[in-house]
């Protein structure tokens, strides 16, 4: 009877620990493609820039690598942005960043792009400005602008810095809680953070 209660006992704690190693295993899988995917998103936003400053309707300056200055495009950034999501993460359609059934994530996906463009003021002395997005809608209270020639961008939720030095999209991910089926496992929290350089 002893042996037959200690085989019992053997195989919960094998069972516990299979099913605990399963579920970490998923959680660092999904870390990594979190990762890729904020990766993916900040590169592609960065492709999108504009060849016209608009401040002036009537007279646009042109502008763009030869003059200097970097612009992006952020409604098409941000599209881009959804559209990496969507697809990488498995969400549902458009304007909702709701995970699918056969995703891995539970929790509503938010995340937050960083623009900073690169831009002349009036005296022809380089700035930097930043438009802030989060989940597709624009924050204009975080926005600042700088004289600076480089700018320490940290990240709070990560502790995550990035020296920006030339235009700039960073992209930061929150994918909510990671699944573990074990109900006393404290379930961390997914987020990733990655930034693209605009090279001349």
């Amino acid at each position: 009877m002893k042996a037959f209660i200690t085989g019992i006992a053997v195989l919960i704690i094998l069972i516990l620990l299979i099913t605990f190693w399963q579920d970490h295993l998923s959680y660092r899988l999904q870390a990594e493609l979190l990762k890729h995917c904020a990766d993916e998103a900040s590169a592609s936003a960065m492709l999108y820039y504009d060849n016209y400053y608009n401040d002036d309707t009537e007279n646009p300056i042109k502008i763009g690598k030869n003059f200097g200055e970097v612009v992006f495009n952020e409604s098409e950034g941000i599209e881009a942005i959804e559209h990496i999501l969507k697809n990488w993460l498995k969400l549902e359609g458009k304007g909702n960043l709701i995970p699918k059934a056969d995703s891995y994530y539970k929790d509503e996906i938010n995340y937050t792009a960083y623009f900073f463009n690169e831009v002349l003021d009036n005296s022809s002395k380089e700035i930097f400005n930043c438009s802030v997005y989060k989940n597709g809608k624009k924050i204009d209270e975080e926005c600042f602008k700088t004289n600076n020639r480089s700018y320490l961008y940290k990240d709070s939720k990560l502790n995550y810095e990035k020296l920006i030095t030339s235009a700039n999209v960073i992209v930061t991910i929150n994918a909510g809680k990671a699944s573990f089926r074990l109900s006393f496992i404290k379930e961390p929290i997914l987020i990733r953070s990655s930034g693209y350089d605009y090279e001349y």
